[in-house]
């Protein structure tokens, strides 16, 4: 039969195409059964600058394609902490064996993304290789952040209180504020590892990481595994694991001081165990990687810190001579305070129980600064009078307010009733009486009140 002219031509392309993929099935289905995946369940205990913590990891390794001397792969890792902090890693590797076992070569990228114990989520990625030759293993990492490196956190906000010379009072302080960050830092590590007895792999290496506003990161660390694993017969532990892992490793840098973790690893095979001898009895290891590196910091550019002048009252007298103070920006109260008159509050002043909201010199950056004044809310209280009059801005934090009559007096109202209100912000405030004010009526009157319980007096 003759062929039409199409055919003719393409039948040489579709024979070698034919070819090549019986060749790869071939391949494919004569080692299919060599390697099959794998799921670790693991739990570790860590000790890092005075603080535990228990962590869980989840570990699932799976072969792609598989070929006489070669395994391409891909591998997902979860890692929670009991701090509520998580890293999810997801990537894929090529291992290759050499003819004798004694010679294993690999090579692997990851993705990865890390929730912090704050709730900050940074991406990473992640390059490596690994070379085992017999019993020494050499392997290393280059950590790469993505996208958004660096994250406002107030947990880590700069405060520093320093005492003014005051001839009058010397419960006057100035304060130095700067917005904390949290930061996903660049590096790289290598490690070398020999396998002393069956099993038993004593590693030894360093690490060095970097960002822009922070010290490097560097130090050594020193680990070691034990595995418990019946390979070389191909018979699975208790009939269910491929291997239980024991490791340890020991770190120390001037980040995070000398830190420790130890755990166990149970590995379950997705199929049955293959009877693997040498190097070859790693081709389904994990790989050996650490988590992503997020530090914390502050920023000290001038343009981003903030100076603020801070008075303590605990009486009346103090209190009204803080209000009229105009170098004064912020009154903390320490102590119950009580009185039979108003509290005309000075335009753009704070008053506060605990925290201040700052603004950078740049404007650019709003945080919050706690002082930890006390561990509960002093009260301000006023009977027979309004309590607290407001001229045009304030902020009021962290406060009990109290008036004898609620039906009759409002804790905080305005000083002109024909005077609207500019900025008000109320936060943490408990009172028992009415918040009774008059914003601005052109529409850049601004009130904000938040975890804040108001009175009207029924």
């Amino acid at each position: 039969m003759k062929l039409p002219e199409s055919a003719r031509k393409n039948t040489p392309a579709k024979l070698a195409i034919i070819s090549l993929a019986a060749c790869l099935a071939s391949v494919s289905n004569a080692y299919a059964d060599a390697y099959y995946g794998r799921i670790d369940v693991a739990g570790y205990g860590q000790s890092q600058q005075n603080a535990q913590s228990a962590d869980v990891l989840i570990d699932a390794f799976i072969p792609i394609l598989q070929m006489p001397s070669t395994l391409w792969y891909t591998n997902f890792r979860g890692f929670s902490r009991s701090k509520s902090g998580f890293e999810g890693n997801l990537g894929t590797g090529i291992r290759w064996i050499s003819a004798d076992n004694s010679t294993l070569a690999g090579a692997y990228g990851f993705f990865d993304r890390r929730r912090t114990e704050t709730g900050n989520y940074f991406n990473q990625g992640v390059v490596g290789g690994e070379l085992w030759y017999n019993n020494l293993f050499i392997g290393g990492n280059v950590y790469v952040p993505m996208g958004q490196t660096e994250k406002q956190t107030d947990l880590y906000n700069f405060v520093d209180l320093i005492p003014l010379e005051d001839d009058v009072r010397s419960d006057i302080y100035n304060l130095m504020a700067a917005p904390g960050f949290e930061k996903s830092m660049g590096g790289f590590d290598i490690e070398v590892g020999y396998e002393i007895l069956p099993g038993f792999t004593a590693f030894a290496g360093g690490y060095v990481f970097t960002a822009s506003e922070i010290d490097s990161v560097v130090g050594p660390r020193v680990r070691a595994t034990y595995d418990w694993t019946n390979v070389e017969k191909g018979q699975k532990i208790l009939g269910i694991f491929d291997k239980i892992s024991f490791e340890t490793e020991a770190r120390n840098d001037q980040l995070r001081g000398t830190s420790w973790y130890g755990g166990i690893r149970f590995s379950v095979g997705l199929g049955k165990l293959p009877k693997l001898q040498g190097a070859a009895r790693h081709m389904l290891d994990p790989v050996r990687r650490d988590i992503d590196l997020v530090t914390t910091g502050y920023h000290l550019d001038p343009e981003l810190i903030r100076s603020l002048t801070i008075a303590e009252v605990r009486n009346w007298d103090e209190l009204t001579d803080a209000n009229r103070n105009e170098k004064i920006n912020a009154i903390l109260v320490k102590e119950d305070i009580a009185f039979n008159r108003e509290l005309p509050l000075s335009d753009g002043k704070t008053l506060t129980g605990d925290r201040l909201e700052v603004t950078t010199n740049s404007g650019g950056i709003t945080f919050d600064v706690s002082l930890k004044a006390q561990s509960e809310l002093p009260t301000l209280s006023s009977v027979g009078h309004n309590l607290i009059k407001i001229n045009s801005n304030a902020m009021i934090y962290d406060l009990n307010l109290s008036v004898s009559n609620p039906t009759q007096y409002a804790v905080i109202s305005n000083i002109n009733p024909n005077q609207s209100i500019e900025k008000l912000q109320i936060d943490n405030v408990y009172a028992n009486g009415p918040l009774s004010i008059t914003l601005n009526n052109d529409n850049k009157g601004y009130l904000w009140v938040n975890r804040s319980t108001f009175n009207d007096g029924n």
